[in-house]
């Protein structure tokens, strides 16, 4: 499932692909979700990895897309064409996919022109994508294996990256570029000890919480959801976020603006049902 914007309203709907088809649960601005319904053309099986699923503005028109990847590569259903899913161009298919791959991707402004890149992991590393099919390597740097995450840190609408790592998390911004694409510590340390997020794209995402054009790092923990502010150079002390209720055990956690006040709000999986919190 994704938490995005796919009707224009500026409030998170929830959506996922069932079937080969794209259902979504449109957000009503309290925290809560109408009924799914497919919204993808039925005569175009959106047969994608339902986990590789993003939601963005990929064809610079304002209005919210519907893409992922299968194994010939990237697949994306636009607002203007119906939600007709057609072949987007070949990055990402399977002979340079990682076991990554489809949960690493993102809808991302990457080069600050106001259009959405695909980015995600790739055999060469973290590789931005655009409509027109140019491909732009940010790092060759994290392990073919690790968990990497893609936002912007630093609020320069450019595509930076951080990596699970098993001393906290490792991040670079493409603002430093020139200097180096590997990764820096970013974990805030107290008494000498870091805070190690999980390496798992199910329970952990970088997202803004505050409305500062900065990603942040949340996380679940237990009972409750907290998250790391970014500093634009380093993630700040954990917070809480939100706090789950009679001590409920969640799966997934999803990021997204549930009342459109420009901060992402969290949702869970709690396993009987879908839990969401709006910052107050």
């Amino acid at each position: 499932m994704r938490l995005g914007d796919i009707n224009g309203d500026r409030l998170a709907d929830l959506c996922a692909i069932v079937n080969e088809q794209l259902m979504c649960a449109q957000g009503d601005g309290i925290g809560r979700f109408r009924p799914a319904l497919r919204i993808d053309d039925a005569s175009s099986p959106f047969a994608i990895d339902p986990r590789s699923l993003v939601i963005g503005d990929v064809d610079g028109d304002l209005r919210p897309d519907a893409c992922g990847r299968d194994t010939g590569g990237l697949v994306c259903a636009t607002a203007a064409s119906g939600f007709h899913a057609v072949r987007w161009n070949g990055a990402f298919d399977d002979p340079s996919a990682r076991k990554t791959t489809s949960a690493s991707l993102a809808a991302i402004d990457s080069d600050n022109d106001g259009i959405a890149e695909l980015c995600g992991t790739s055999s060469e590393g973290l590789l931005c994508v655009s409509a027109a099919g140019t491909a732009v390597l940010r790092t060759a740097w994290p392990d073919e294996s690790a968990v990497v995450w893609s936002a912007d840190l630093d609020g320069d609408h450019q595509a930076d990256w951080c990596a699970a790592t098993d001393t906290g998390p490792a991040c670079a911004v493409w603002a430093d570029y020139a200097l180096t694409t590997d990764g820096a510590p970013w974990g805030y340390a107290h008494s000498g000890i870091v805070d190690v997020a999980p390496a798992t794209y199910a329970t952990v995402g970088l997202a803004d919480i505050d409305g500062d054009a900065r990603a942040d790092l949340c996380s679940l923990r237990d009972d409750r959801i907290v998250c790391s502010r970014s500093q634009g150079r380093g993630f700040g002390p954990r917070t809480t976020l939100a706090i789950l209720p009679n001590q409920t055990t969640a799966s997934a956690l999803w990021l997204g603006d549930l009342d459109g006040d420009g901060r992402a709000d969290p949702c869970v999986d709690a396993g009987t049902g879908i839990i969401c919190a709006r910052q107050p």
